[in-house]
């Protein structure tokens, strides 16, 4: 941010540049968090999740298409079907009336305080 010298009806049109430039660097700062944030959730999943054959835990990823403002956090571990198609794995732990637990709200609250650092970590160091 510069100190330059404006007209008085020139003041809006300055002050208005100056909060984009603000608003420019929070939204990078944030997206830089996001990444932080949803590997802070990764590692939580991995250190919570049932553990059978160890797969599960180590499958969990962030979507690779990037949102804005957004991270998509899934699991990409797959069983087979009763009628042989793929069924993701988590489907199957989340919502199965046999072996349904619902853990991945778990690990959500578990990991939120530390998404929340993570983020305000970012945009403190800008």
């Amino acid at each position: 941010m510069s100190a330059k010298k404006i007209k008085t009806n020139e003041f809006e049109l300055a002050f208005e540049e100056i909060l984009k430039e603000y608003q420019s660097l929070l939204t990078g700062a944030t997206e830089e968090g996001l990444d932080d944030a949803a590997e802070v959730f990764i590692q939580n999943a991995s250190a919570m999740s049932p553990v059978r054959t160890g797969e599960y835990s180590k499958s969990w990823a962030v979507y690779p298409k990037r949102y804005y403002l957004r991270r998509y956090v899934g699991n990409t571990k797959t069983v087979k079907g009763a009628k042989g198609s793929n069924i993701p794995l988590i489907n199957i732990l989340e919502y199965s009336t046999k072996r349904g637990n619902r853990h991945v709200q778990k690990i959500f609250n578990a990991s939120v305080d530390g998404m929340i650092n993570a983020v305000s970590q970012k945009i403190g160091e800008k």
